[in-house]
């Protein structure tokens, strides 16, 4: 079982995106073999806010954005979220490890993807997920 970064999905739904080909080659072998993909509902969010806000050309209108995601991933994966005891439980121990800013939109994706069980994270930005969460391989696929 595998879980998506908000960078993949968009990669993954963008043919003009430079890792286009490297992310869909790695998610489509993920699938072939078998393996169940899990999209953690926070990726999936950034990955919608970003794809209906990027500069034109590049700019999807909401429900292009949304179609796309759903055919690709909602369709043919799980979306994972956490709920809100795990959530509010998640930023105490985000707040006492001194983890705030940017970092924390990635933390909740990388909590979203332990707490469904799952042993990859697949991702563009590996260094975002340094330390991994426990038992959560980071995977780049440009790598």
């Amino acid at each position: 079982m595998f879980a998506v970064d908000a960078n993949c999905l968009v990669a993954t739904v963008s043919a003009w995106h430079e890792h286009h080909h490297a992310v869909w080659r790695e998610l489509t072998n993920r699938l072939a073999a078998g393996e169940e993909m899990v999209v953690p509902l926070p990726a999936l969010t950034e990955a919608f806010s970003v794809l209906t806000r990027m500069p034109k050309p590049q700019r999807l209108n909401p429900r292009d954005a949304w179609t796309s995601l759903e055919a690709s991933f909602v369709v043919i994966g799980r979306v994972y979220a956490i709920d809100g005891g795990a959530a509010t439980a998640f930023l105490a121990r985000s707040a006492a490890a001194g983890v705030g800013g940017g970092r924390i939109y990635d933390a909740i994706i990388g909590e979203c993807a332990r707490l469904a069980g799952v042993r990859t994270l697949v991702t563009l930005n590996p260094k975002h997920f340094d330390p991994a969460p426990e038992g959560v391989a980071i995977i780049d696929p440009t790598r």
